[in-house]
């Protein structure tokens, strides 16, 4: 069975930046909250759930595609849709912090 209670960051020549372990781990809860049928095990709210699932893959769907976008036509692209211009903002914001280009 995966571990789902660790992650590993890689740079791009495949070299080892950090290791994460010790998480909660969120798939074991959210079958457990399905087994219970209780919506208040789940330790996040499902919408948090979905629209963070939603943009990772957003992202793959993109990157099978292989067609390069600048910032401003993906911008441009998602800007009729608030939930998905909000969770872009937040990604750009985060990759901005940990120096992700």
């Amino acid at each position: 069975m995966p571990d789902y209670n660790s992650a590993i960051a890689f740079d791009k020549d495949g070299r080892e930046i950090k290791k994460w372990s010790g998480s909660v781990d969120h798939y074991g809860n959210f079958i457990a909250a399905m087994k219970s049928r209780k919506h208040t095990d789940l330790h996040a709210d499902i919408l948090d759930g979905h629209l963070s699932s939603a943009l990772c893959h957003t992202g793959n769907i993109s990157y099978q595609l292989g067609q390069r976008k600048s910032p401003e036509e993906i911008e441009a692209a998602i800007k009729s849709n608030r939930d998905v211009t909000e969770a872009a903002g937040r990604m750009a914001e985060h990759l901005a912090l940990n120096h992700v280009d």
